[in-house]
C-alpha cells in the first residue's frame, strides 16, 4: 500500500508476485502494478484446503479466483503460424480458421494479455511429438473476411516486448561506494522488474567479477538498461517463455548439431563482410590513484585487409585489470557479426538461438556458424513446414 499525504493525497493498493523459482530473500519482485481497490486496511490473500481457489479479502468485500488456468487448444483451426525470434525481438502470428464463428466474439482466455503457447513437434515413429512451447503475450487479434472466409489472426510478442515495455520509476544505483551487485546481479533484478527470470546456462568471469558504479535514470527503459549491461561484457541473452537464458558465446565453442547429412539442407547463403571495428581504445582510471589509464587492442588481420576502424570505450569503473577483459569483449563482438548468413531447412525443434552448429557444403567442405536468429513457418494447407536459421560468426 502506498499512502502520499501532499497535495491530492491518497491511498493505493498495488499488487505485485515473486519471479518463479525465487523467495523473499532474493528481492526479485515484478514492477507493482496499481489496483482499483479502496482498502485503507490494505488486503488479506488466502488459498482454499484443496488449492481450487485463490481468495482476496478486506474488511467490506471477498473476491476469488479458479487456480486452475483456463485455455483453449487451437490446434485443429490453424490455418498458418509463423515465428521469428531474434537477439533483440519474439513474435508470433498464428491464423486461425473461424469459417464457423467459433471465434466471433473472442472470449477468456482468448483476450489480450493471456499468454499464446505454441509447441512445435513432429510425428514420429513413437506418434505425435512436440518440444516444450514457446510462450507469447497475446498483444492484440483480428477478424478478417473475405473471399467467403473467416480467419481470426493472433499477435504475440515474447519478453523483449515486457523489457521494452518497463521503465524505471525512480534510480537505481549500486556499487557506487562499494560492491555490492556484479553485472550477473544487476541484470537479475532489472529482468525481473519485468516479471523476466534468469536462467545462466554460461557465463563468463567477467559477468560475475564486475561491479561497476551503474546508475539507472527514471524513465529508462528495460531494453536499454540491458543493453548497457550487456556492453560490459562478452555474454549473451535470450528469450523463450517466461524465462530469459544467459549465454557466454565462446570462440572455442564446438557444434551442437549438424545440417547437412540426415537433416538436409534446402536452401543457404553465407556472406562476410568488413569487420566494423578492429581497433578498440579503451580508457579507464585506477582505483587506487585515480590517474587515468589507456589501453588498445587490435584485430591486426583485420586491420591490413580493410584498414583501421577505431572505437573509444570510456568507463571509470575499468582499472587497469579491467581493461583487457573489456577490449577483448568488444573486438570479440564485432568479429562474431562481421560473417553472416542463414539456410533455411525442415524444422528442428530443439534449435536455440546462440548454439553452435556444423553444416556440410559439398563444395567446401563443413561450415561452422552460431545461431543468431529462427524463423519458424508452418501453413497448412499446403503442407508446409520450414525453419529459416540465421547465422553469424563462431
Amino acid at each position: 500500500m502506498e499512502e502520499f499525504s501532499g497535495n491530492q493525497p491518497y491511498q493505493r493498493i498495488y499488487r505485485s508476485h515473486l519471479i518463479p523459482g525465487t523467495s523473499c530473500k532474493d528481492g526479485l519482485w515484478k514492477e507493482p502494478a496499481p489496483s482499483d481497490l479502496s482498502a485503507p486496511c490494505g488486503v488479506a490473500t488466502g488459498h482454499a484446503p484443496r488449492n481450487e481457489y485463490h481468495w482476496l479479502t478486506t474488511p467490506s468485500g471477498v473476491w476469488r479466483a479458479a487456480a486452475a488456468l483456463q485455455s483453449r487448444e487451437l490446434t485443429a483451426d490453424v490455418l498458418r503460424v509463423s515465428i521469428k525470434s531474434e537477439e533483440r525481438s519474439g513474435k508470433a502470428v498464428v491464423e486461425v480458421d473461424d469459417d464457423g464463428a467459433q471465434y466471433t466474439p473472442l472470449a477468456d482466455p482468448l483476450r489480450t494479455g493471456g499468454q499464446l503457447d505454441i509447441c512445435p513437434g513432429y510425428t514420429g515413429t513413437d506418434g505425435p511429438e512436440s518440444s516444450a512451447g514457446l510462450h507469447y503475450i497475446l498483444e492484440g487479434y483480428e477478424h478478417r473476411q473475405g473471399e467467403g472466409r473467416r480467419v481470426l489472426v493472433l499477435y504475440g510478442g515474447d519478453g523483449w516486448d515486457s523489457l521494452r515495455g518497463w521503465t524505471a520509476r525512480e534510480q537505481y544505483r549500486w556499487n557506487g561506494k562499494e560492491p555490492e551487485r556484479n553485472v550477473l546481479n544487476i541484470l537479475r533484478y532489472i529482468l525481473a522488474r519485468a516479471g523476466l527470470r534468469l536462467v545462466v546456462k554460461s557465463a563468463s568471469e567477467t559477468i560475475t567479477g564486475y561491479f561497476p558504479d551503474f546508475t539507472v535514470h527514471p524513465g529508462d527503459s528495460g531494453d536499454k538498461v540491458i543493453d548497457r549491461l550487456l556492453s560490459f561484457v562478452p555474454d549473451a541473452l535470450f528469450i523463450e517463455g517466461g524465462d530469459v537464458y544467459l549465454v557466454n558465446p565462446r570462440a572455442t565453442d564446438v557444434p551442437e548439431y549438424e545440417y547437412g547429412g540426415k537433416h538436409a539442407v534446402e536452401s543457404a547463403r553465407y556472406i562476410h563482410q568488413a569487420t566494423v571495428l578492429n581497433w578498440a581504445r579503451v580508457e579507464g582510471r585506477e582505483t587506487t590513484s585515480g590517474e587515468a589509464v589507456t589501453a588498445d587492442f587490435f584485430n591486426w588481420e583485420s586491420i591490413e585487409r580493410e584498414g583501421e576502424a577505431r572505437i573509444t570505450v570510456r568507463d571509470i569503473n575499468l582499472g587497469t585489470d579491467q581493461l583487457a577483459m573489456r577490449g577483448a569483449a568488444v573486438l570479440r563482438k564485432a568479429d562474431i557479426k562481421s560473417r553472416s548468413g542463414e539456410i533455411t531447412v525442415p524444422v528442428n525443434c530443439g534449435q536455440q538461438l546462440y548454439d553452435v552448429i556444423s553444416i556440410k557444403d559439398g563444395s567446401d567442405g563443413n561450415r561452422t556458424a552460431r545461431v543468431t536468429g529462427l524463423e519458424l513457418t508452418y501453413e497448412a494447407e499446403q503442407s508446409r513446414y520450414r525453419h529459416r536459421i540465421l547465422l553469424s560468426g563462431v
